[in-house]
Parts: C-alpha cells; sequence; structure tokens
C-alpha cells in the first residue's frame, strides 16, 4: 500500500494518528509493513499530459 503524506505538521499529525487506529492496524498491509510512505510531489502527475488526461 502507497501512503501519500506531505511534510507539514497537520498532515503528518493525522497520518500518526492514523498510524494509532485499531482499524488501521488490522489491515492486511499494515500487519504485513507493506505500507510504503511516499512523497506527494513525486507521485502527483503534474505535467501537461497527465492533467489532459493524455
Amino acid at each position: 500500500m502507497f501512503v501519500m503524506v506531505w511534510d507539514d505538521e497537520q498532515s503528518c499529525a493525522s497520518y500518526r494518528k492514523l498510524a494509532e487506529d485499531p482499524l488501521w492496524r488490522n489491515l492486511k498491509a499494515v500487519r504485513s509493513n507493506q505500507v510504503h510512505r511516499v512523497d506527494p510531489r513525486r507521485w502527483f502527475m503534474t505535467d501537461v499530459f497527465s492533467l489532459q488526461g493524455s
């Protein structure tokens, strides 16, 4: 599972809160240590072609 979390304090706090939630911790990907935090700036497609849906 890939999770995008911005670097600002509010986003980080929200992610920490999520990580403590029992429902989150019960997900198979979480239990299997298969959650990967990625940088949204690298994953958001903001180039002209992606924005046009080409």
